[in-house]
């Protein structure tokens, strides 16, 4: 009975994060497969590298880092943010037939609504209630620092951070080499 209150309350949690980045997005569900979020500026050069590392991910990575900008300088994606990772998701969504504005879209939605999840999730392990897990979550997935860089899916994607931080501290408890590969796992993640 406890594991299905877990569940219940772990799902209520998500509705609610989502409940908020929706309301973070005006309008998201009207536009969401059509018109980037939240604008036409750093999103869409955020688009253009994930559909660059999507098309790099089919290849093998084979070419990554020469981006064709900024010519004829070599490795010109190196020179800023790779968005490897969500390229991979970007690749995922569209191969399952949604277009790239909408698997943006999806990602910068996810990224608004699994940040604070994971947050509220890692204050559960740790012993806080549930109302103060998922207050404390949302009073840092929807900061105002955070919102004004709504336009920056960069820097919001920060869903790595809690469960980088909870393995990092079970590591210090005891060291064993499963703990330090789920470290190294999410420290990965958290660099894509």
């Amino acid at each position: 009975e406890a594991r299905y209150r877990r569940v219940f309350e772990s799902a209520g949690a998500a509705a609610l994060c989502i409940a908020f980045a929706l309301g973070a997005l005006p309008g998201f569900l009207d536009h969401a497969a059509g018109h980037l979020s939240p604008d036409h500026q750093d999103p869409l050069l955020n688009l253009y590298l994930m559909k660059w590392g999507a098309h790099q991910w089919g290849l093998g990575l084979a070419d990554v880092w020469n981006a064709n900008f900024f010519f004829p300088t070599h490795g010109a994606l190196a020179m800023g943010d790779h968005l490897l990772g969500p390229a991979l998701v970007l690749r995922a969504i569209t191969v399952l037939g949604a277009g790239a504005i909408l698997a943006y879209n999806l990602i910068l939605l996810g990224a608004l609504a699994a940040s604070p999840f994971t947050l509220h999730l890692l204050l559960r392990r740790l012993g806080c209630t549930w109302g103060a897990s998922l207050v404390a979550a949302l009073g840092w997935g929807f900061a105002a620092v955070r919102i004004s860089h709504i336009s920056h899916v960069q820097l919001l994607i920060a869903l790595w951070i809690p469960p980088l931080l909870w393995c990092f501290d079970r590591l210090l408890e005891e060291a064993t080499w499963t703990r330090a590969a789920a470290l190294c796992l999410l420290y990965w993640l958290h660099l894509s």
